[in-house]
């Protein structure tokens, strides 16, 4: 279901657990674009990528 939102982050948690940040990021993105106004997918992509050490990327994240 594309506007369940929380199986998204079931789904992405479950690929970072595993090391897939890349399936991740991805799966993020598809599902922001779905659902747009949510702010948990938006907070999920920060952290994903404060935890991955990429800062600058998060910042431009927060800045959307």
């Amino acid at each position: 279901c594309p506007t369940s939102i929380p199986l998204w982050l079931l789904l992405i948690e479950l690929e970072i657990n595993n090391g897939q940040l890349i399936k991740a990021r991805a799966n993020l993105e598809k599902a922001r674009l779905r659902n747009p106004a949510t702010p948990e997918l938006w907070l999920a992509s920060v952290r994903l990528e404060v935890n991955a050490g990429n800062v600058q990327q998060a910042k431009v994240m927060i800045a959307r």
